[in-house]
């Protein structure tokens, strides 16, 4: 009968241990003005990043030949009183995060938005906008929103301006039907019978990504059908059915229009923690509040930030983030701002972020980039499809890199799930990666 498996040996850092490693770190490296990163302290050892911040934060067992290479990196002698030695078949004190990316705020710090919903929906005109900055969390809230009041119109039609060029004759066919529409040539023939046709039957209508039908310099939509549309359903008051135009942009005719800000620190902590991140010290509280003052709580790029921190390396550990790159925090928290513009920050951290993923696993930035270059997005087949020519686990470790990190956003209609990138992102990628650049993603 075959022996049982010995049990791997490794190792923790007691306390003394562990500060006499770091008294060690901080002398070899006073001449510089900041601590060195954690890629840098790794590469002096010649281990990998994930296991010296395992080491050096006492995230459980490390391997003995792993803690006494660091020692000896930065001159000082592993002895038997520096670590506690553990027996045991598992690896503790790091979890992988979970294959997914359904994860979404969704309700989070929006706990008055269903009922704002409904108001909005029974109030007149029947036209109105849901305005913000992009990523801000509307496309995700109006989502949720319309399954649960959805009910009460007999269709609901969402047209995407990341999808569709011109919005109104694509709304004239799914209301009026492809037969009726074909019949009305011009605008003006079209606006009566359309607007007969949302006062006889309740419908939905949900115009997301306006700012793509938006011709800025003429202040102005691009499709001509659209703004007599709006201007007559303006002047209605028993119209059953309900537009509502999503934006990020001002747009050229004014509506009643309700405005979504970022989240505020409790929803944040609540998701972060969710998400795999441990907030039980002060430090990381302080550290994901000054993450929220600098980007206003922007959900997108937090959530984005949060997927790096609960990756490789840091493996949800908010300290090992703040220590390689708490500095540019407290940089753009004492600089003032030169615009009002929300973006220039925004932009800022995701291209950070992609820079770092370039650098951390090539092949998922590369796969990003392709992905990047369409909107409708795709099933995970076509996902795999676009680096066809690596290795299938080398393609799925790819993906599921890019799902951790909560870089694509899922599209659940049953049963297929297809996976894109949020509008915001690929815009961010098209700046940051060199080849998009000249394709205008």
């Amino acid at each position: 009968m075959p022996s049982a498996a010995k049990p791997q040996k490794g190792g923790i850092l007691t306390v003394t241990g562990c500060e006499k490693l770091e008294q060690a770190i901080q002398q070899a490296n006073e001449s510089q003005n900041f601590p060195p990163s954690y890629g840098k302290i790794a590469q002096q050892a010649g281990i990998p990043v994930e296991v010296a911040i395992q080491i050096l934060y006492r995230q459980g067992k490390s391997d003995l030949k792993a803690i006494q290479s660091l020692y000896k990196a930065f001159g000082v002698r592993l002895q038997r009183q520096d670590y506690e030695v553990i027996r045991t078949e598992e690896e503790v004190g790091r979890v992988e995060p979970p294959a997914d990316c359904i994860l979404s705020p969704g309700y989070e710090g929006r706990e008055g938005w269903l009922e704002r919903l409904k108001v909005e929906l029974e109030s007149n005109p029947p036209v109105r906008a849901l305005t913000g900055i992009s990523g801000v969390g509307k496309t995700t809230l109006l989502r949720h929103g319309v399954q649960e009041v959805g009910e009460g119109f007999e269709r609901v039609v969402w047209l995407d301006g990341d999808r569709i060029r011109f919005p109104f004759p694509t709304l004239l066919r799914q209301v009026l039907g492809e037969e009726i529409a074909l019949k009305l040539p011009t605008p003006a023939e079209q606006i009566h019978p359309l607007l007969m046709a949302l006062e006889t039957t309740p419908q939905l209508v949900i115009l997301d990504g306006v700012e793509a039908w938006l011709n800025p310099e003429q202040d102005a939509f691009q499709d001509p059908g659209l703004q007599p549309l709006l201007e007559a359903l303006l002047t209605q008051t028993q119209c059953p059915s309900r537009v509502i135009l999503v934006s990020s942009s001002p747009l050229p005719i004014s509506l009643p229009q309700w405005e979504l800000d970022g989240l505020d620190e409790g929803a944040l902590s609540r998701l972060f923690q969710a998400w795999g991140i441990a907030l039980d010290d002060e430090a990381s509280q302080n550290s994901l509040r000054d993450m929220m003052r600098v980007y206003d709580g922007h959900p997108l790029t937090l959530k984005i930030l949060a997927g790096e921190i609960r990756s490789a390396p840091y493996y949800g550990n908010l300290r090992a983030y703040w220590h390689d790159y708490g500095y540019d925090y407290e940089l753009a928290l004492s600089e003032t701002p030169e615009t009002t513009d929300p973006y220039p920050p925004l932009i800022r951290a995701l291209e950070r972020v992609l820079q770092r993923l370039g650098r951390l696993a090539p092949l998922a930035y590369e796969l990003l980039g392709l992905g990047a270059m369409n909107p409708k997005g795709a099933d995970l087949r076509g996902w795999q499809f676009l680096i066809g020519d690596f290795p299938l686990s080398e393609q799925e470790a790819a993906i599921l890199s890019l799902k951790q990190r909560f870089l694509l956003e899922a599209e659940i209609n049953d049963p297929q799930v297809r996976y894109s990138l949020h509008k915001f992102l690929r815009h961010v990628v098209g700046l940051t990666i060199p080849d998009l650049k000249q394709k205008g993603v």
